[in-house]
This record gives structure tokens, C-alpha cells and sequence, in this order.
């Protein structure tokens, strides 16, 4: 039985768990057995402990198709990884020959090496893939294979914007002087002003960078910093009320008659406004639309600034919780910590902050946990927290990183940073939209069949499960929108980040 517990009672706990790392695979498996080359099959295939070539070489995975003929590790090693002096382990059974042959490394001419007499000689794969024949016991068959052993060409843990992807804000202005992108369900609505004027687009298809849009009529006095949306309505404030319309296409607003002058976000579960309103006195006091109880904003809590808000079904708590990162308190002082409400109550829930700051973006996205022991990978669920300003308006490009649903932060790994082309900025907005991919549209270094595929591990020499052939997979993106240097300059542009490895055909 799972226990679950209110939020206030989780933030006075301190709760703090590291995700459970996921790894994918694919439920419709298969064994496949192979007798027609046994005389001269080849039962495992691995490559010799050298670890002035890699740590943990030997225990590098290799596929083999009986069947094709083919030897290869479906997981690259690490991109400059050197193939030129590589010595082998085969693993065969009643043979008369096994022979290597290759490219000399800096020649154009071939050599063969009996591996039954020079097993530790080293077989330079840098030059392609090697020829390995083997002969069975009686002479009578023989069976030639390809081995090949893939090196990664880039980084495939790299967080990557590429800059030819780059496009333009979805606007008929020029110089946008506000931009506020916000998503619901698979829909993205991007809202920009331009003095008193003010467009509002939609997409479907972030990928294609397709957009339906026209200009559009906000109320008098509206916030585009306030702009969100449910999955029934939009929202805005303007001169301090909240307005509401429920077209993107022909937004009509109309007053709630609830005062307002900040909204954290929309809790997911019934598609309350969360914000909060200043008194006549200077303090803060929480409200919602529908209208609850109005309660006090406490010191520690921000009162403006705060990131873009997420939801979860947290394996902690009685209800599902929508939280946010970051903020300007009512002091003025900035704060770096995760604040989440449950439906009923606020309470601040992380034990390790962000660097305090604010227009920090938040986003729910997987990353890639590598073993150095096996060179294999899990995929793990994050939050990356991306930009931002500290509270003289300093803006950054720090990127940091939770793995337990906000509640412990630290400092994202160097391949997660924003790259110079993107620079410092603050007030962006992150939407992580998914696309299929095949076989056509992978980058991968190759397009691997893994039907037919006999995988051994190279230290059992078993047959072991294979998954079936893999023709599809979601890719997911991180779209950046917008965002300002130091000087409050609005970028016109919208990026489209991905690590590597997702763009991958995947083997596992």
C-alpha cells in the first residue's frame, strides 16, 4: 500500500528522494535460435581489458547476426575512442581456423592473424570493419563475418540547439517588446505585443513551426507576463482584475470580478487560477478563481518572478501537486527554492535550492545516465531549470537540474549548458513537445535491423532475450521561446533543443 501524506505535512518533513532512474524497452520480445552455422558460429565476441584505450573495454556489448553475418556493439563508445590497436576475444566451439584480417593502420594494404595461434595480437578496426572467417572442426564450413566497432561522431549526451533550427516568434511585429508562450494539452499559444498592439498563435506542430495566428484585443492595462491558460480557458490580468475569454482564435475577455495582480500558474486537477493580490497596506493575500479561502502569502514565499509552473501526480502526497521554482519575495530579496500547492495548501518543498533568482524556466525533460562500467545508459526523469535573473536584474544562462520532482537542486552536468549562440537570458519560456521518428529521419550513425538478432553477453556466451525490431520512437524537444538580455531586450526567436541520443535509432 502506497503512503501518501498533505503537502505541509511533506515540506515539514523535508522530504528528499532521487528519481528512479527509467530504462526503456520494448514489451514484445523474442528469442531466436540459430543451428544452420553452427559448425562455424561464433558464440561471443568481446574486446580485450585495455584501459589506455577506455576504461571497461571488455565489458562493451556486442550483437551478433548469425544469420547476416554481422558482428557489432549497437551502443557506440565514446566519440574518439581509438580503434587502431584493439586485441579481441572470440569465442567459438570445435574449430579448425579463425582468422582476423584488416587494414594495416596508415597502408592500403591487408594482413591476417590467426587468432587460434596470436590471440593477443591487436586487429585495427579504424580503418572499417574486419573480416573474421571461421572454419568448423572438420574443414568442411566456413563462415565469414563483419565485425565492426562503432564510435559515436558526436556527443550523444549533448543537450543540442542547433542553430539552423532556430526560427522566428510567431508574430506580424518586428520588434516584439513582450512575448509570453504558454501550452495546453498538445496546443502551444505564443502572445506578443507590440506597443498597444497584440497578436495571439497557435501550433500543433511545433516541429514544422506551424502556426495559426491573427491580431487580437487585450484588455486595457494587460499583463502579457500574466498571460496562461487551462484546458478550458485563457487568462490575463489587466489593471489589476483577472480576465478570462475561451477562444485563442478570437479571444473575447471578459472580468471574473476577482482582484488579482499576480498568477503563479493553473493547478492542473481542476484548472483553479492560482495568484495572489496586494493590500491596501502593502501585504499579500492568496487568491484563486474559482474564488476559496483568501490567506495571508507567507514571508518566505514569492510573491512575483516565479518560473512557469509544472504538474505531478507526486508518489508523496494525498493529491496531485503543481509547484514552481524561484521569485521575488515581498522584501524584494530574491529566492531559488521549489514551492508547491496540493489542491488545499502552499508550502515550500525543497531542501536544496537554485542560486535565488528570478524568471527562471522550468521544464519536465528525460536525461541520460551513462554506466562507465558497462557502457550501457538509463534514461532518467528530470526538471531542468534554465536562465534566468538574479535581483539586480543580471540575467544568466545557468541551467541546474532535479531528479526528485523539485525538492533537491543542483547544478546541471556541462553537457546540459546553453551554448554560446544562446548566451544569457532570462524570462524564456520552455515547452517540451514529442515527435515521431523512424528509421528515415534518425541520425544515427546507422539503421540497425535488429530482427534476426542473436545478442550474447560477452562473459556468459548464452543465449539471452532480444527485443524486436525497432521502427519508431518519440523523440522529445525543448522549444525556447523568447526571452531578455540585461537591458530588457526581447529576442525574436524560438529554439528547439534535444540531446543527441534521443534522435537516435535506439538499440535497447
Amino acid at each position: 500500500m502506497s503512503i501518501r501524506f498533505p503537502l505541509y505535512f511533506i515540506a515539514s518533513m523535508l522530504l528528499a528522494a532521487a528519481a528512479a532512474g527509467l530504462s526503456s524497452c520494448n514489451s514484445d520480445s523474442y528469442y531466436y535460435t540459430e543451428a544452420t552455422y553452427t559448425g562455424a558460429a561464433v558464440t561471443s565476441f568481446s574486446l580485450k581489458k585495455n584501459d589506455s584505450v577506455l576504461r571497461n573495454i571488455d565489458s562493451v556489448f556486442f550483437s551478433i547476426d548469425l544469420v547476416n553475418g554481422r558482428i557489432f556493439n549497437a551502443e557506440p563508445l565514446p566519440k574518439g575512442t581509438k580503434l587502431t590497436k584493439l586485441p579481441v576475444t572470440v569465442g567459438t566451439q570445435n574449430v579448425s581456423k579463425v582468422n582476423l584480417t584488416y587494414r594495416i593502420d596508415g597502408t592500403d594494404r591487408d594482413t591476417t592473424v590467426s587468432y587460434l595461434t596470436s590471440p593477443n595480437d591487436s586487429i585495427n578496426f579504424a580503418a572499417g570493419p574486419v573480416k573474421l572467417s571461421v572454419t568448423s572442426g572438420d574443414g568442411l564450413t566456413t563462415r565469414d563475418y563483419t565485425v565492426k566497432v562503432n564510435v559515436y561522431a558526436i556527443e550523444p549526451d549533448t543537450l543540442f540547439w542547433a542553430p539552423e533550427a532556430m526560427q522566428y516568434l510567431p508574430t506580424p511585429f518586428d520588434a516584439p517588446d513582450a512575448v509570453k508562450a504558454v501550452s495546453r494539452g498538445d496546443e502551444a499559444l505564443c502572445l506578443t505585443t507590440c506597443g498597444n498592439e497584440a497578436a495571439l498563435s497557435t501550433s500543433t506542430d511545433l516541429y514544422g513551426n506551424v502556426w495559426r495566428g491573427s491580431t487580437v484585443t487585450l484588455p486595457a492595462g494587460a499583463s502579457v507576463e500574466s498571460f496562461t491558460a487551462s484546458s478550458e480557458a485563457l487568462y490575463i490580468i489587466a489593471d489589476g482584475m483577472l480576465h478570462t475569454a475561451t477562444s485563442a482564435s478570437d479571444p473575447q475577455w471578459t472580468s471574473t470580478g476577482i482582484k488579482m495582480n499576480y498568477i503563479y500558474g493553473i493547478y492542473e486537477t481542476d484548472g483553479r487560477v492560482l495568484g495572489n493580490v496586494r493590500n491596501a497596506d502593502g501585504t499579500y493575500s492568496l487568491v484563486t478563481y474559482p474564488a476559496t479561502t483568501v490567506t495571508p502569502v507567507p514571508a518566505e514565499m514569492p510573491v512575483s518572478g516565479t518560473s512557469n509552473m509544472l504538474s505531478l501526480d507526486s508518489r508523496w502526497s494525498f493529491s496531485p501537486i503543481s509547484f514552481m521554482l524561484g521569485g521575488r519575495l515581498a522584501s524584494g530579496k530574491c529566492t531559488g527554492d521549489t514551492w508547491g500547492y496540493d489542491g488545499t495548501s502552499w508550502a515550500r518543498i525543497s531542501t536544496r535550492a537554485v542560486f535565488p533568482g528570478e524568471a527562471i524556466a522550468i521544464c519536465r525533460y528525460p536525461t541520460v545516465e551513462v554506466n562507465n562500467k558497462s557502457w550501457t545508459f538509463t534514461v532518467r526523469n528530470a526538471i531542468l531549470a534554465i536562465g534566468g535573473q538574479d535581483e539586480k536584474g543580471k540575467v544568466d544562462d545557468i541551467v541546474s537540474i532535479s531528479y526528485d520532482e523539485g525538492i533537491t537542486w543542483s547544478e546541471a552536468a556541462t553537457y546540459l549548458d546553453l551554448p554560446e549562440s544562446i548566451g544569457n537570458r532570462g524570462g524564456v519560456q520552455l515547452i517540451v513537445s514529442s515527435r515521431m521518428l523512424d528509421l528515415a529521419t534518425a541520425t544515427d550513425w546507422s539503421s540497425i535491423p535488429l530482427s534476426k538478432m542473436m545478442q550474447l553477453r560477452p562473459e556468459s556466451g548464452s543465449l539471452s532475450r532480444a527485443t524486436a525490431p525497432i521502427t519508431e520512437w518519440e523523440c522529445p524537444y525543448i522549444y525556447m521561446f523568447g526571452g531578455h538580455d540585461d537591458s530588457g531586450h526581447i529576442y525574436n526567436q524560438i529554439w528547439r533543443g534535444v540531446i543527441n541520443r534521443f534522435t537516435f535509432v535506439p538499440v535497447y
